[in-house]
C-alpha cells in the first residue's frame, strides 16, 4: 500500500460522503409547491408593521394577455408606507399550487388610511382557483437622510474660499 492508495482511498470516502449530503439536501428543496419552492420570506422591515399594515381585499383578473389587479391596503401604522411587495400563489382548480407572481407597488400609504392600488401588467397567470396574496415587503417614509442645504460648509465654494463669487465685494475677481 503506498501514498496513491491511501490518497484515493481518501478521496473516495470524501466523495461519498459528499455525495450523502447531497442526497439528504435534495429532500429538503422538493416541497409541495416544487423545487426550490419554499414559503414566502417577510423582510425584517415589513415584519415591524405586518400587525398595522393589512392587505385588506384583493381581487385579480385576466382578460387575454393583461391582468388587473386591485390591492386594498389599510395602513394602522404611525408612519406612512411606501413600495409595498405583494407575493400571490395561485393554485389550480383543484387547490394543487401552480406558481407565484410578484407585484410592487411603486405609492405611499399614509398612516391611518385605506387605499385602493390598480395594477395593470401583462403576464399570465391562471385565476380559476384559489389565490393568496401577502405582503412581503415595504418601506417605511421617513427622512431621507441628506438635506444638501444642512451639510457642512453648504454652497459652491472654490479654491479661494469664497462662494462662487457671491459674497465677494463688487469689482473684485479672482
Amino acid at each position: 500500500m503506498n501514498r496513491e492508495y491511501w490518497a484515493n482511498l481518501i478521496l473516495g470516502v470524501f466523495l461519498a460522503v459528499l455525495a450523502m449530503y447531497a442526497v439528504a439536501k435534495m429532500g429538503s428543496v422538493l416541497t409541495p409547491k416544487g423545487l426550490f419552492v419554499g414559503e414566502p420570506e417577510i423582510s425584517q422591515e415589513a415584519a415591524r408593521f405586518l400587525n398595522d399594515v393589512r392587505l385588506t381585499q384583493f381581487s385579480i383578473v385576466r382578460e387575454n394577455r393583461k391582468v388587473t389587479a386591485d390591492f386594498y391596503v389599510r395602513n394602522n401604522a404611525a408612519a406612512d408606507v411606501k413600495n409595498l411587495e405583494i407575493l400571490c400563489e395561485f393554485y389550480d382548480e383543484n387547490g394543487s399550487y401552480l406558481k407565484r407572481e410578484k407585484w410592487i407597488l411603486y405609492h405611499t400609504f399614509p398612516a391611518g388610511t385605506e387605499e385602493k392600488f390598480t395594477s395593470v401588467t401583462e403576464r399570465f397567470v391562471n385565476v380559476r382557483g384559489p389565490v393568496e396574496c401577502l405582503i412581503t415587503d415595504l418601506q417605511p417614509v421617513g427622512d431621507p437622510g441628506f438635506d444638501p442645504h444642512q451639510q457642512a460648509g453648504a454652497g459652491h465654494g472654490n479654491a479661494y474660499g469664497d462662494d462662487a463669487g457671491h459674497n465677494m465685494p463688487s469689482g473684485s475677481s479672482h
